[in-house]
């Protein structure tokens, strides 16, 4: 059993990485704004759901039923659409990052670099975006995390401005609804069990929150 004083450990380890900011952004939707969301272009709507978080959750929440927090610049301001590329998948799963651990330009960077590869007829690799980016973590005034960002090794695209210099508390969640955009997240895994031989089930590819 856990002892209370590993809890508190754990409890003080995530609060410090984690910073203020993140963790004291109520997401502007979880009180209004909910028609604008609905005027929000993220992909085939008939694929997938969006839902609002409640005035107690928060970006780095722990959320159910495979759904999973974006911002609203991402779409909005970089016309990123869902579901999520294998390449991007693969960015995510070896980073072990959620895609709301991103700022809004480094969804940019990656469209950016999946459009120029695609015009050479060639595949856009994870090792290959990352001969040319290199990673970054974006650090408040109290030493806490707020995110994970792409930095240029030599100046190959412009650097993407953006307005949305807010967005953190702009965020709401979507959740894939069709067998293709669910397996874009989640991979199926088997694993022996001593009744029923083999037991299969989905996890998810990536982090989540």
């Amino acid at each position: 059993m856990e002892s209370n004083s590993s809890k508190d450990s754990e409890a003080a380890h995530k609060k410090f990485w984690v910073g203020k900011e993140t963790v004291g952004a109520v997401s502007l939707f979880s009180t209004d704004g909910a028609a604008r969301i609905l005027r929000c272009l993220i992909g085939r709507r008939e694929d997938l759901e969006i839902t609002l978080p409640t005035t107690s959750e928060r970006v780095c929440s722990r959320f159910s039923a495979n759904r999973i927090p974006m911002y609203e610049a991402v779409f909005q301001e970089v016309g990123f659409r869902l579901p999520f590329s294998p390449f991007q998948v693969s960015v995510f799963e070896w980073m072990e990052l959620c895609p709301s651990q991103l700022p809004p330009y480094s969804f940019a960077y990656m469209i950016a670099f999946e459009l120029v590869w695609r015009f050479l007829r060639l595949p856009a690799t994870r090792e290959l975006f990352f001969t040319i980016f290199t990673i970054q973590q974006g650090l408040d005034k109290d030493g806490g995390h707020n995110c994970v960002s792409f930095r240029l090794r030599k100046a190959l695209f412009e650097i993407f401005n953006s307005e949305a210099t807010k967005f953190q508390k702009r965020f709401f969640l979507v959740r894939p609804g069709i067998e293709v955009a669910l397996k874009s997240i989640l991979k199926v895994t088997e694993r022996p069990h001593e009744d029923v031989g083999v037991v299969s089930r989905h996890v998810p590819r990536f982090h989540f929150y």
